[in-house]
């Protein structure tokens, strides 16, 4: 008789550090004969899955697709009845966790739980439902708990202390392999006008209350006095619920004399354009103050490019495990020195680059999907 697994995953917008994951996790799921799974999410996210799998069956309900709020009811409600009704034994749920219902077994993915850590990350009302009903509802009816970093499982075990230990599980996420060739990729930044001199580069959401991105630019310009002569380049897409401030960033820079030719958007690029920027850059520059994971730190890492990032920012400073830069924010004031001499000498980079490539192969995504499946069969009560 086949385990059924239920999965739901969904985002809305642009294809961020979420909707990678989920694109990852189903693309990498393994076909068994006695396994069945099902994922539920909307048509945005669907169309964004790179290789999907015949053995997966897609479902979109519409509700997921009709806003925040439809999702929600849907997630909370209805798809714990359609699991009992189809004889699913769990249910993982890789994005927005609400379990209110605990009619079966869930397994809850907890990506953060920065919204304690900064006031108003998702705006008053979303912030709201997450501290107050979602987060909460997830901790006490989940089965088990997977954190994406060993700081996550922190944050668990500070916010919610009444959580077992052993319900909490840490699951690292993975790093793709660089794609494309070096002709290809110095076709992609000649067609994006980047020269070959190198550049800066931030990766990720605009959101600049969330990801420091005022602090970053301040870093920038402290870089462009030491050693001018490059850009800085912006690649991520924004949130519905960020774009006010999003928006007046990027006028920003559209209109102030410090960054006008000099700090250029890209917008949501694809994978292949991400490999190819990560390949040319000076160095990337991660400065958000938390992360549950910080996937540019690690991509940048795998494609040989160094880091800087803030040194406040805990699961950063982890990960780096002493190959990165860490970057105190008050040393960015006038007279505070910062040392970054070693990613503009050629032998220190490749030395570097070797310890990164080591860091990164540590995060695999055959070993994430691997150690769910494992999770997945625990929770179930299956022999493994």
């Amino acid at each position: 008789m086949k385990t059924k697994t239920a999965i739901l995953g969904y985002y809305h917008g642009p294809k961020l550090g979420v909707g990678v994951f989920i694109d990852k996790f189903i693309s990498h799921l393994p076909a068994a004969e006695d396994k069945e799974f099902v994922l539920y999410t909307n048509k945005n996210t669907a169309a964004n899955i790179t290789s999907p799998l015949g053995h997966v069956q897609i479902m979109t309900p519409w509700m997921l697709g009709a806003g925040s709020l439809p999702a929600i009811i849907w997630s909370a409600f209805i798809f714990p009845m359609v699991c009992l009704l189809k004889g699913f034994k769990t249910a993982v749920i890789l994005a927005n966790p609400i379990v209110l219902i605990p009619i079966l077994r869930f397994i809850v993915v907890i990506n953060d739980l920065n919204e304690f850590e900064m006031s108003k990350k998702y705006g008053r009302i979303r912030t709201f439902y997450r501290k107050k009903i979602m987060l909460p509802g997830s901790m006490r009816n989940s089965t088990a708990i997977v954190a994406i970093s060993e700081f996550v499982k922190r944050q668990i075990q500070k916010y919610f202390p009444a959580v077992p230990e052993g319900r909490v599980r840490v699951i690292p996420e993975g790093v793709d392999n660089p794609v494309g060739d070096e002709s290809r990729t110095a076709g992609i930044l000649r067609d994006n006008g980047l020269a070959d001199n190198g550049y800066y580069l931030i990766v990720g959401r605009i959101d600049p209350h969330g990801k420091n991105l005022y602090a970053a630019l301040k870093l920038y310009l402290r870089l462009e006095r030491e050693h001018p002569g490059r850009k800085l380049v912006l690649a991520g897409g924004i949130n519905d619920f960020g774009s006010g401030e999003a928006d007046n960033f990027l006028q920003m820079i559209r209109s102030n004399r410090n960054y006008i030719n000099r700090v250029q958007y890209l917008g949501h690029v694809d994978e292949l354009t991400l490999s190819a920027l990560y390949q040319g850059a000076m160095a990337v520059i991660l400065f958000s103050r938390v992360e549950g994971f910080g996937f540019p730190m690690m991509e940048a890492f795998k494609h040989g490019c160094p880091v800087l990032f803030n040194a406040a920012c805990q699961v950063l400073l982890e990960q780096a495990e002493g190959a990165g830069f860490p970057i105190d924010e008050n040393d960015l004031n006038e007279g505070r020195g910062i040392n970054v001499t070693a990613i503009y000498n050629p032998e220190q980079r490749a030395a570097l680059a070797v310890r990164m490539a080591a860091i990164a192969q540590k995060y695999d995504w055959d070993r994430n999907v691997t150690a769910y499946l494992k999770l997945i069969a625990e929770t179930a009560g299956e022999k493994i």
